[in-house]
């Protein structure tokens, strides 16, 4: 099927005239330019005008929602936190391999980046923080930008969850 009717002017033309589906199928019965004459005629009988904005009212009002968006999070930081949660649920459920295939990737650098013979100390290290409430960090990330650190006892340290959240891969400035 290349041409398909359209009911609205009564006239036969290419599929390219006409809103497709994903199978290629036609969406309507009407071609583009019916369509497109039919909403502006509603918009008219609303009394709504097809206003064109200007890149400075553009910019103006993407400013705006910018503050209307960053005053609501500010307001209310649980169903942000909650919204956040939910969609790192849902794409772990979607991407479960590539959360998986990351996981055992990241393990496995880990490993190559441990030097032999000081597992017990890692181990004492990461136990002692789980008894204070605190988080592990690596002082020299393991995938740093600029260097990369072993997993080895000085190169760890022990941070609370949001300070060792906002360090993310960060280095010490001293390199």
């Amino acid at each position: 099927m290349t041409e398909h009717h359209c009911k609205s002017c009564d006239t036969t033309k290419p599929l390219a005239e006409f809103y497709l589906r994903a199978d290629g199928r036609p969406q309507r019965r009407k071609c583009k330019l019916c369509v497109g004459s039919a909403n502006k005629i509603a918009r008219a009988a609303l009394g709504r005008a097809q206003k064109r904005r200007t890149p400075e009212e553009l910019a103006a009002r993407k400013a705006a929602n910018l503050q209307r968006l960053s005053a609501w999070t500010a307001a209310h930081p649980e169903r942000v936190k909650a919204a956040r949660k939910a969609a790192a649920d849902r794409f772990v459920k979607a991407n479960r391999g590539r959360v998986n295939a990351g996981n055992a990737a990241y393990r496995a650098h880990k490993r190559r980046a441990t030097l032999p013979g000081f597992d017990v100390w890692i181990t004492a290290i990461y136990d002692t923080a789980q008894d204070l409430g605190l988080t592990v960090d690596h002082v020299y990330p393991l995938h740093g930008k600029t260097s990369c650190g072993l997993h080895v006892p000085w190169n760890l340290q022990l941070l609370s969850l949001s300070r060792n959240s906002s360090k993310r891969n960060t280095a010490p400035r001293s390199i």
